[in-house]
């Protein structure tokens, strides 16, 4: 019972909350079907309107996002994405842009 009842606050604390998002930290997954949008997964510091947080999240991208993702992954840079969330998902994707790991907001990942 406890075990279940830690877990479901884990799963609370890792949710993420319906509206803006933005994201700063390395992509550590990427992942595309042919003939299909690109999705990218980054363990990062993810703002919201409750504060921020560090966890992975996976983000689906257009391919030009996507390739921004690769050069990220390729050149062991950060990336920023701000978009919105929705069930826990991030598939509105407004803003990418590839960044230096230290000139990420300040946080070390």
């Amino acid at each position: 019972m406890i075990r279940t009842i830690r877990s479901a606050g884990e799963e609370l604390r890792n949710a993420l909350p319906d509206g803006r998002v933005e994201i700063t930290g390395p992509v550590t997954r990427l992942s595309r079907e042919p003939g299909a949008a690109g999705a990218a997964t980054i363990a990062g510091v993810v703002q919201t309107r409750y504060g921020e947080a560090v966890q992975h999240v996976k983000v689906r991208l257009t391919p030009p996002q996507n390739q921004a993702a690769i050069e990220a992954y390729r050149n062991h840079r950060h990336l920023r994405i701000v978009g919105e969330a929705r069930q826990g998902k991030v598939e509105f994707v407004q803003e990418v842009e590839v960044v230096q790991a230290g000139n990420a907001e300040g946080h070390d990942l």
